[in-house]
Parts: structure tokens; sequence; C-alpha cells
């Protein structure tokens, strides 16, 4: 979360919030570093986000239940955020009127005029949407790097292949070439496996996994049922995405998958299923077995294509807290069409439509670049408290994550002396 914060700092308010640069200073010191977990910021982060979702479940929290103590415990946290984000927009606001040149996000947001008065936003209006690019921005896309890494790290095979796409680029540590090269924007559209990757960890492990609703102006026919006008329909993607109905082999970590041009939806294959998907994975076997690689896909864009073979089996899926509800109850053909074709999507991390997450090509590029140096570095091993039998508990705080984080081994590929 250190490096996503930097990122979104950066990007959406030009702050820097220097969190992996402190992080690295205490580290070569030998001062003790500490857990993100146990960082101010980043417990108001996850202690806000939990009464959120507990607000989501029952609305009277935050109206007439001030007198629970884990209320006004969570009332702390939601009070310091809030006061982040004041701290925040005063900075944004003591650098003046925004340049002609500043895209930052901060700057379009100073630059937007309350269309009834005429006048700049208030901070009333400003505040909800700091806070939104601020959380959104770390928490979504720093959990989805941590469940790559957790799937990566238990299929070698994957983790192999990956390592001779990072080579190929001069972006891996070897003994010959101990300091890889810095990841230029170039690179991103040359990741075509790291990308077909993480689309499968996004896949398996969605971090938007409760889904969204959504609600149409008229009457809507899905089959042969009939959808009323205004009615709330809740799209849920980790059933979409986990669907043994939509998918071949669902519990099986396989980014060919992601290969096949279309893999996002639901063709004309047996329920649903793409056609291509069930080739892709016999390619995949036969190619690790033959030490062949598969073509490369002819997508160019960060984030969209792929161009290596693995098939792996997801060997250590996080238990279930609680009631998390992660069971399927969601058929993925109730999801409309989007992206100018007539089929139904089954692949939607980002949800879809005009209302659809602004900033994934920001989280595209973000995790594609930040995955190339850590995994360019590092080979990352699960630590024997993870790989226990409920060892990793995955909980929906507005993102699935893992409860109490994920604690690995970074081990540089090549030693430092």
């Amino acid at each position: 979360m250190r490096a996503t914060l930097d990122v979104i700092g950066r990007v959406a308010f030009d702050i820097d919030f220097r969190a992996v640069q402190e992080f690295n200073v205490a580290a070569s010191n030998s001062q003790p570093t500490s857990n993100p977990e146990d960082d101010e910021i980043f417990t108001i982060i996850r202690e806000s986000m939990n009464e959120l979702n507990s607000r989501w479940a029952n609305p009277l929290r935050g109206r007439y239940m001030f007198w629970l103590p884990e209320v006004r415990h969570a009332m702390r946290y939601w009070r310091a955020l809030q006061q982040h984000m004041r701290g925040v927009l005063r900075e944004i606001r003591s650098r003046g009127p925004p340049a002609d040149g500043d895209e930052s996000i901060a700057a379009h947001l100073m630059r937007l005029k309350d269309p009834h008065t005429g006048q700049p936003l208030a901070d009333d209006r400003l505040l909800p949407e700091i806070a939104t690019f601020f959380v959104a921005g770390t928490d979504t896309t720093a959990h989805t790097m941590t469940w790559t890494l957790y799937l990566v790290a238990q299929h070698p095979e994957v983790e192999a292949r990956l390592c001779a796409e990072l080579d190929a680029l001069g972006l891996l540590a070897t003994p010959q070439r101990p300091e890889p090269r810095m990841v230029e924007v170039e690179d991103l559209s040359r990741l075509v496996y790291l990308a077909a990757v993480v689309k499968e960890s996004m896949r398996v492990l969605p971090v938007s996994a409760d889904g969204t609703a959504i609600q149409a102006p008229r009457d809507i026919q899905l089959g042969p049922h009939t959808i009323p006008a205004n009615t709330i329909i809740w799209v849920h993607i980790f059933s979409c995405h986990n669907s043994a109905r939509y998918w071949d082999q669902p519990d099986r970590f396989l980014p060919e998958r992601f290969m096949q041009p279309g893999a996002e939806y639901a063709a004309s294959g047996p329920q649903g299923k793409t056609a291509g998907e069930a080739a892709a994975g016999q390619q995949a076997a036969a190619a690790a077995a033959g030490g062949q690689s598969a073509p490369p896909s002819q997508e160019k864009l960060p984030g969209d294509g792929s161009s290596a073979q693995g098939e792996a089996e997801v060997q250590h899926r996080p238990d279930s807290h609680g009631s998390s509800s992660l069971s399927p109850s969601f058929s993925s053909r109730a999801v409309g069409s989007g992206g100018g074709s007539s089929q139904p999507l089954r692949f939607f991390p980002f949800s879809q439509g005009p209302r659809n997450c602004v900033g994934q090509s920001l989280a595209k590029m973000d995790y594609l670049a930040i995955l190339a140096v850590l995994l360019g570095r590092y080979t990352f091993q699960l630590t024997p408290e993870v790989t226990a039998p409920g060892g990793v508990r995955d909980i929906i705080s507005l993102t699935l994550q893992p409860e109490h984080g994920l604690p690995v081994l970074a081990v540089p590929r090549v030693p430092q002396l």
C-alpha cells in the first residue's frame, strides 16, 4: 500500500507522501520497520472502510447507534480520515489556482464550478471526491497486487514464465545483470504474460468481490425474465468470475484464458464459456510439457494482452470469513453488454458502462510497473503461517483482502554481498 499511496499522491494531488522512501530509510538504518497495518494512515483507512462496510449492511449504525462501543471506536477513525483529507485539501488550496499545464486530479477538481452558483466547489463538495480518489487509488490496487503475489508464489511454473518475459526485456535481476534496468512506459505493452497473470488473479480473487448495483430506467428483458423499471439488481462479481457455468475449470489458476481474443465475454461455447478456453488449457499443458512458448497476443494496450503459457491449480484459496458473501448467487448473463460487443460479459473487475472505474487505466499502469519491479528483483515465498490450513482468511471490507495481512518472504534473486 505504500507504493500505491505514493502513486495516488503524485498523480491525484501532486503531493509526495514519501511512504516508500521513509520505509526504506528506516530499513537501511537497521531501525525496526513498522508493519503498514500498524501505520496511522493505513489503520485509519482500514478501520474507516470496515465501518463503511458495516453501515451498508445496517444504515442505522451511523444515525441511531452511537451508544455502541464499536461504533464510537470506528467514528474516531472516521473523523481522523476526514482530518487527513482536510489536510490534503489545505495543501492543494495553498498552491493557489492550478496552472494551465497542471493535469492532476486535484487541478481538475479546483477548476470545477458549482452549476447553481457558478463558483468553485465548496469544501464539503471537494472532500468526498478527494477521499474517494485517495482511498480507492490506494486500497484496491494494493490488494490486487497482494493477491497476485499470493497466487504466483504458489505456482513456480507461472513465476518461471514471468521471469522469462522479464529477462527478455532486461527487467530481471541475474548474476550477469544484478541490477536490472528501470521499467519504462513502453514496457507496459510488452508485459503481456504479466498482464494475463494479473487478469487471472482478478478473476479468481477480485478485490471488488461484492460487486455493484445497477438500475435500469425502463423495463428490460433478460432471457425469459422481465425486470421492471427501477429495479435494483446486484451484480456479484466474485460469483460471476468463479462460476463453472461461464468458465472452464474456474478453480484453476490459468493465465492462458486471457490469451484468447474476447476472453472477457461469454461466447458461443457450452454454457456460455468461450470456445477457445479449453483449447487454451490444453495448449498450456502441452507447452509446459514440451518447454515451448505459446504464441504472443496481438493486443498492444497496457494490461490487455498475454503471450506466455502456464496452467496451475489454485491450491491455497483463502478461507471465507464468517458470512462473507462469496457464494455463487448471480448469473453473469444478467450483466449487460459493454465495450461495443453484443456478447454478455463474464469478466468485469472494474465494472462496466459509463460508471465503470474511472481510475482503471492508472491501476493497470500501476500494478504492471510495480509488479514488474518486485518480481524482477525478488521471488516471493509464503510463510508457514500462511500455508497452514486457515492461514489466510479473506474478508470483505469494501474490498476483498486478507483479514490479517499476507506475510511473505521476499528473497532477492541475486544475493547481495
